[in-house]
């Protein structure tokens, strides 16, 4: 799924993008990660200080912890699938 060169010039880790696939993800973690990869790509965008919170994890370099929370993803407690989840092992 992804080119060769594009593994070895951004250091993708594969093991990253295939756990992550089963973590807790926000969109604020896939905003960090085009937006290194853009940076990668495009040396203008180094120039420019983009906000991206300190908890946003780049998700084709880092692993997200396997006990993440909601609270520790910026999701505020009425949109969190964790909730969700739970509601649905007690029916």
């Amino acid at each position: 799924i992804f080119p060769e060169s594009l593994i070895q010039q951004r250091k993708i880790s594969l093991e990253s993008i295939e756990t992550n696939q089963r973590r807790l993800v926000t969109g604020f973690d896939l905003y960090k990660t085009m937006i290194n990869l853009m940076k990668d790509l495009d040396g203008s965008l180094s120039t420019r200080k983009l906000s991206v919170p300190s908890w946003a994890y780049d998700l084709f370099t880092e692993e997200v912890p396997s006990d993440r929370s909601c609270a520790d993803a910026g999701i505020i407690l009425e949109h969190c699938p964790c909730l969700e989840e739970k509601k649905k092992d007690f029916v």
